[in-house]
């Protein structure tokens, strides 16, 4: 099937955590091209990110069927890939402010 024809599953809310898992990535990256250092600030680090994916992917794998529980999921996991952009960008440019 594809994935738009999954019932219990909002493709555009998927969509957006992609992308902010994405964008994450970069905020952590783009540290080092305004002279601080690579940024690995959280709470959605890299293994954080993993042990979500991962987990949400054993769970339908296995056969829980997705329903609104995986809608708040995905919107906790968007607050919290947010929230780490935030921290990396903000500490990032602190370090070069000192």
């Amino acid at each position: 099937l594809p994935f738009a024809a999954l019932p219990g599953i909002t493709p555009w809310l998927v969509g957006l955590v992609v992308a902010l898992a994405g964008a994450t990535e970069l905020a952590g990256v783009l540290g080092a091209t305004v002279g601080a250092g690579r940024r690995y600030d959280g709470p959605m680090g890299k293994s954080d990110r993993a042990t979500a994916f991962g987990l949400l992917g054993v769970l339908v794998g296995l056969g829980v069927t997705p329903g609104r529980w995986l809608d708040s999921v995905m919107w906790l996991l968007a607050a919290l890939l947010a929230w780490t952009i935030l921290n990396r960008t903000r500490r990032a440019l602190a370090e070069v402010r000192s």
